[in-house]
């Protein structure tokens, strides 16, 4: 097979609403809104952070219809791994996909994480 730049192109993964552009949550922001209650996922993906404030370069996030909700720096890996595997977002683009936050202790305290469900 000769070689192509092509083969380089970005896919996007997801058509998401342009409403929601803009629109970010942190964490406990959408413990605040969802509470106990499966997130509807409708899909999933990692940005790069150019601000010099910023911890990480890249951020990994869920989109809902409404809203992007930051996922958990160590939890970039997870979200890797969901957009590598063809059949994660074909359930997710199916409606499929849900996320609950949950809690647990660590050395600094109470924290928070997602834990992917179906929905």
């Amino acid at each position: 097979m000769a070689f192509s730049f092509s083969n380089f192109n970005k896919e996007f993964l997801f058509e998401l609403p342009q409403e929601i552009q803009g629109c970010y949550l942190k964490i406990a922001e959408a413990e605040e809104k969802y509470g106990d209650s499966v997130i509807p996922v409708i899909g999933y993906g990692i940005s790069v952070n150019k601000s010099p404030k910023a911890v990480s370069e890249r951020n990994a996030w869920i989109a809902t219809e409404e809203e992007f909700i930051n996922v958990p720096l160590f939890q970039l890996p997870e979200i890797e791994k969901l957009m590598a595997d063809r059949n994660a977002v074909s359930f997710c683009k199916q409606g499929r996909m849900g996320a609950m936050i949950q809690h647990y202790q660590n050395s600094y305290g109470d924290q928070m994480k997602f834990v992917w469900c179906d929905r």
